[in-house]
């Protein structure tokens, strides 16, 4: 497979070091960007003749019309609320992921929750994260989701139910990157139809891929 990448912060690299080492891919291209050192990273000439465009940039109404452009599939880390003429994963972030675990597993959900980078909060929905995260302030999206600011190095999330529960803790940019790159295969190798993704579609393949790229989940059964 060949997944261009436009890297803007410390995700987009982290997401290319997971790429790497990902054994389906054939190259990795740099969009507006010079490669160095590995021979499977090259620039991007024509963005036409690449599999997928995956970034983490944090205005992606442009990087939505070089895809449309281009007629390949577009991932982002950033939210994207508009319609698309090619298939889009957006927010391939922890919120994927819990989304994507939420669907997966077995466990009748009553809290779904996520940390990000950021002041924690005073006030909230209080959210108990696995350790070494623990206990966090949240507060709720509107589709339901929490999301707890956090100033430390680790992020995570929680799936909640009357007796189960599933987690995951690791350092948050390693997560990101996991969460970014994990939805640039999924893309790269599946067939999805044109506009943007649905968890039911994509959840296996996204967590088999995150997986295999070293993402730990943690199910546990409460006391």
């Amino acid at each position: 497979m060949k997944i261009a990448i436009h890297q803007s912060g410390p995700i987009g690299g982290r997401a290319a070091s997971v790429l790497l080492a990902e054994r389906r891919l054939d190259l990795l291209g740099l969009l507006d960007q010079d490669p160095a050192g590995d021979p499977r990273v090259v620039r991007v000439e024509d963005l036409s003749q690449w599999g997928v465009l995956v970034s983490d940039t944090s205005t992606p109404t442009t990087l939505l019309a070089r895809a449309v452009a281009a007629d390949i599939p577009l991932v982002l880390s950033a939210e994207l609320a508009e319609s698309a003429s090619i298939p889009l994963f957006a927010e391939a972030s922890l919120v994927a992921m819990a989304r994507c675990l939420e669907y997966e597993s077995d466990i009748d959900s009553s809290l779904v929750a996520i940390t990000r980078p950021g002041t924690p909060l005073r006030k909230g929905t209080r959210v108990v994260f696995p350790p070494p995260i623990g206990s966090l302030k949240a507060l709720r999206r509107r589709d339901g989701l929490l999301v707890a600011p956090t100033d430390g190095d680790w992020g995570g999330l929680i799936i909640s139910g009357n007796r189960h529960s599933t987690g995951v803790a690791d350092h948050a940019a390693f997560l990101a990157g996991i969460a970014l790159a994990a939805a640039a295969i999924v893309m790269a190798t599946s067939d999805l139809p044109i506009g943007a993704v649905r968890v039911e579609d994509v959840a296996g393949p996204y967590l088999d891929a995150a997986e295999s790229a070293g993402l730990e989940i943690a199910r546990f059964q409460r006391p």
